[in-house]
């Protein structure tokens, strides 16, 4: 019935070896986030929710450009295939739009930010999105992320998340990373300065594609 506005100083997290900690501590807080229980009063949010976001996207997308970016209607017919061999979702609080931006870092303080799509959903559903954009920060030579700095936050994300022991996770994680990157590549060929990530983004796609196939043990 009413809203509070309030300052936070931080910033967002860097990915960095010596930030390591700080994404070790961001997603044990996402684990716990996750485990709220608001089921009784917030809608689910599906795969097939996830898909539609996607063609609505891609509809808009057609509404300034002649066409949609090279692989990108390939990557969605397979991520057609993909829903309908997921398994079942295990269910959690979701932001639905968790990217590094959401955060304020403040010395031992993290902040979470924008809670306007806030859902029930599946737990991988964040966790394959916030990937996905650190990914994209290194695509984008943001603060000179090397490979291991990247590997070395993505693997204290993943082990802090404390979810990689849960039968179907990681292709379930595979999954909403590539709906991410699908999602990614037409956000930023309408960015001048960043078109150029739209071809690396859809790449980074079907590797999770790639990954989630093998997962299942196909050919």
């Amino acid at each position: 019935h009413y809203l509070v506005m309030a300052r936070h100083d931080g910033h967002p997290p860097v990915i960095a070896a010596h930030a390591v900690a700080t994404w070790s501590e961001i997603d044990a807080c996402l684990q716990g986030f996750q485990q709220a229980n608001a089921s009784a009063v917030l809608k689910a949010f599906s795969a097939d929710d996830e898909l539609m976001v996607l063609d609505e996207r891609a509809r808009r997308f057609l509404m300034c450009m002649s066409s949609l970016p090279g692989g990108w209607l390939s990557a969605r017919e397979h991520l057609q295939i993909m829903a309908g061999g997921l398994p079942p979702a295990r269910l959690g609080l979701a932001h639905r739009d968790l990217h590094d931006g959401q955060f304020l870092v403040n010395g031992k303080t993290i902040s979470l930010l924008d809670f306007d799509l806030v859902c029930t959903a599946d737990v991988a559903l964040d966790a394959g999105n916030l990937l996905a954009h650190m990914k994209l920060r290194a695509l984008q030579g943001r603060n000179e992320i090397g490979p291991s700095a990247l590997t070395a936050c993505r693997e204290a994300f993943l082990s802090s998340l404390g979810r990689r022991d849960e039968p179907e996770f990681e292709k379930r994680l595979s999954f909403y990373q590539a709906t991410s990157f699908c999602r990614l590549a037409l956000l930023y060929a309408l960015r001048p300065r960043w078109s150029h990530l739209s071809g690396p983004l859809l790449t980074a796609g079907f590797g999770c594609i790639e990954a989630f196939h093998e997962k299942r043990g196909w050919s």
